[in-house]
């Protein structure tokens, strides 16, 4: 539908600029692989929301401008945002042949699936290996051990917290079967190297 608005020059007047080119063609066409790479519906809404991003970061339009267009609600809207922020600048880490579970994870986790799918469609095979490998395997795996857990050990409590956790979180993500003692140990270990 977008290619044939484009060709009819009705894409100008929702700010997405002409004609669509045979490459842009070939991207609008993988959303719906993308989509299906990450066990999703290859339509619906998170696929039209892609389409939408994609055409966007092609023309230069910002998300502002699309949203207000189609007065596109609060979570649609964020997913569109977050879509063209992703697009315009894909995480560094998603590059590279070989990176650690935990890089992939952080580097992913707070894109949505619109964001996620259009970093699909628009990255080398690496990325896309990457992307698979967070939205299958590691989406969903949290730290076993609280902030309780750093109190009960003996810990101050402070701002670095999060920060602690997150280190817990990384051992969990980079070493298959880490224990939640192996955890604390490294948020305690975060915690001592910055009250140094």
């Amino acid at each position: 539908m977008l290619v044939r608005m484009g060709e009819l020059g009705l894409l100008g007047t929702m700010h997405l600029g002409g004609p669509i080119s045979h490459e842009l063609q070939t991207s609008l066409e993988q959303v719906r692989a993308a989509l299906e790479a990450l066990d999703a519906p290859g339509t619906g809404r998170a696929a039209a929301l892609c389409h939408l991003a994609l055409v966007a970061h092609n023309a230069g339009t910002a998300a502002a401008t699309l949203i207000d267009y189609l007065q596109l609600p609060g979570e649609d809207g964020a997913s569109l945002t977050q879509a063209l922020i992703a697009l315009s600048s894909p995480p560094p880490e998603l590059e590279a042949a070989s990176v650690s579970p935990a890089d992939i994870y952080f580097a992913l986790q707070h894109y949505s699936l619109v964001a996620i799918a259009a970093l699909w469609v628009n990255g080398p095979a690496a990325r896309r290996r990457h992307i698979q490998q967070y939205w299958r395997e590691l989406r969903h795996i949290e730290s076993d051990i609280t902030g309780e857990d750093l109190l009960a050990a003996g810990a101050p409590p402070g701002a670095a917290f999060s920060q602690a956790l997150r280190e817990a979180l990384r051992v969990k993500l980079n070493v298959p079967g880490a224990s939640p003692e192996e955890q604390l140990q490294a948020a305690l270990e975060y915690l001592e190297s910055v009250q140094q």
